[in-house]
């Protein structure tokens, strides 16, 4: 395995709660944990809720949220893990926030440099375009790497490209909701990235 893909809300920083409360405060609509949970089943810029918000509100509360979330901490375990990954792969994001909300978030963490490619809103809003992107450009095939994600829509769409997916379970959509498209894997920890080879 030549490369690792990471989705990056919920996945390396927990932000569940951060956005469960901005989202209702900022759209002033009765908005839920469940609410969250159910808005990712499908592409989300697919869902019921995003139709109702626009692409215009999306980036405005893109706006809206930049101090707040930029200054979102990076668990010190998950930090380990992902420098030890990037002693032996290629590390790359996709994921559908905004570029400058991520990459200062992940510069404030001190990460930003290990990774090789950060995809985000702005470049596309399909993932299958992205993976598509990164396999082009950095010359390896699906089966030479691994999307590490915590919904089920990113499931589907790493299905798409046949790539495998390994799902944490410990943030975002739960173990049961997870299995129903069949990820390569489902894990509970993040330390266990580091037993895939």
């Amino acid at each position: 395995m030549k490369d690792i893909i990471f989705d990056f809300d919920w996945v390396i920083v927990d932000s569940f709660g951060f956005h469960v409360e901005n989202i209702r405060d900022f759209y002033g609509i009765d908005f839920h944990e469940n609410d969250l949970k159910d808005m990712q089943n499908w592409n989300i810029f697919e869902s019921t809720y995003h139709k109702s918000i626009s692409d215009t509100w999306w980036e405005w509360y893109q706006e809206h949220i930049y101090n707040s979330y930029t200054k979102l901490p990076i668990d010190e375990s998950i930090k380990d893990v992902l420098l030890k990954l990037k002693d032996d792969y290629r590390l790359h994001i996709i994921t559908s926030w905004w570029a400058n909300n991520v990459c200062w978030l992940l510069k404030n963490n001190g990460l930003y440099d290990i990774f090789d490619e950060v995809l985000c809103y702005e470049f596309h809003k399909s993932k299958i375009h992205k993976f598509n992107y990164l396999f082009n450009k950095y010359d390896f095939s699906p089966k030479e790497s691994i999307f590490i994600t915590d919904t089920l829509w990113d499931i589907i769409e790493a299905n798409e490209v046949w790539i495998k997916s390994i799902a944490v379970d410990f943030w975002y959509h739960e173990k049961e909701r997870l299995d129903k498209w069949n990820p390569y894997k489902i894990i509970s920890s993040f330390d266990e990235l580091l037993e895939i080879s």
